[in-house]
């Protein structure tokens, strides 16, 4: 096997191309709220902010956003974010009143809270209203024990997600001994259409790492050596060269290679393998197996080699790998070492040692 023909083209056929910079995987849902209008007063300063509901025409429930694909590639960050559109937020003081109208956003997604009672939009006197909200953002970075709920699971049903809006009016300040009141307004800023809440997940990745013993096309089987079997000794450790790539897209995971272990056949014993991390997309490496030999005879024995994508973005996404690699030897015995001798070689030689013993006893 001779892999650097092959690694040399899979190297000059990469350069001068730039990285492939995966889309992010996006699941996105609007909520219209119910009605065209909401009005929450506060008449006191005493007892803290006051607050109502806002309803939307449709609920958050089961499914309602899509978890990540882990067959698309390794999750690296999920950025969630609350955007406002059509709204307007207004207040109305009386007298001397001083405070603040504000709209909150609570959201939790496959039981993480990603936003609690967090304000989109506010305005104090004397602004009397906004039009333009905020868009509520956040990143979860790996490293964030939280990603792993966002990562779709082989037969687990996906939990729920549940959203809920408020308006508060929170009247800071009066004219002393004055009855004053703050109202907070929420209306669909045209007649002509609902405002609404638009909530997004936007999953970012990167493709996951390919295992290969050849660089120009992807094999997951391969024999040594390439052809004939190997004579050893019974007895005696050897050692053979194989290669593995990562054919990968650029940008990609790097590639893992964590251990092996026998699946079939007998005869051979696979002691140690060169382990690595992080080959990089796009580049390959030789990798040294070394065996002893068991038993006599011909042996035809397979090992799994157990891959996996490197240790970037959330565990619960990266993918694990098997390469099969099938070593072909003869085992025999040259006489240079100690084997047990057969049972009829045993019985010639006590013959001949009671014949040495009489032969001995009639000499004397």
């Amino acid at each position: 096997m001779n892999p650097q023909p092959r690694l040399m083209a899979l190297v000059l056929s990469m350069i001068g191309m730039s990285a492939v910079q995966a889309a992010p995987m996006i699941s996105e849902r609007t909520y219209d709220i119910a009605e065209r209008s909401y009005a929450v007063t506060d008449s006191s300063v005493m007892d803290g902010a006051v607050s109502t509901a806002i309803t939307t025409s449709g609920s958050i429930g089961p499914n309602s956003f899509q978890q990540f694909d882990a067959s698309t590639g390794v999750l690296t960050s999920i950025t969630a974010s609350v955007s406002a559109s059509n709204l307007l937020l207004s207040q109305q003081v009386t007298g001397g009143a001083t405070g603040t109208s504000a709209v909150r956003v609570s959201w939790t997604s496959f039981g993480e809270s990603l936003f609690d009672r967090q304000v989109i939009g506010s305005v104090s006197t004397p602004t009397p209203s906004l039009s333009n909200f905020d868009t509520l953002s956040r990143t979860i970075a790996s490293g964030d024990a939280a990603g792993d709920a966002f990562v779709a699971k082989a037969g687990q049903t996906p939990g729920n997600s549940a959203a809920s809006y408020g308006l508060v009016a929170d009247l800071s300040s009066t004219a002393p001994g004055s009855a004053d009141s703050l109202t907070s307004f929420l209306n669909s800023q045209t007649a002509d259409a609902a405002g609404s809440f638009t909530h997004t997940l936007a999953y970012s990745y990167v493709p996951h790492a390919i295992a290969s013993f050849e660089g120009g096309q992807t094999t997951t089987t391969w024999r040594l050596p390439v052809s004939g079997n190997i004579e050893v000794e019974l007895g005696d450790l050897f050692t053979l060269d194989l290669n593995i790539f990562n054919l990968g897209l650029l940008g990609g995971a790097g590639l893992d290679l964590d251990g092996f272990k026998p699946k079939s056949g007998s005869g051979l014993s696979m002691t140690d393998l060169e382990l690595f991390e992080g080959l990089a997309q796009g580049t390959g490496r030789n990798v040294k197996a070394s065996f002893r030999a068991d038993e006599l005879g011909s042996h035809e024995m397979l090992f799994s080699l157990l891959l996996s994508d490197e240790d970037v973005g959330f565990a619960s996404s990266r993918g694990s790998y098997e390469l099969e690699l099938t070593v072909f030897a003869n085992v025999v015995d040259n006489g240079n070492g100690n084997p047990v001798p057969e049972p009829g070689v045993l019985a010639l030689l006590g013959i001949g040692l009671f014949g040495l013993a009489v032969r001995g006893r009639a000499a004397r």
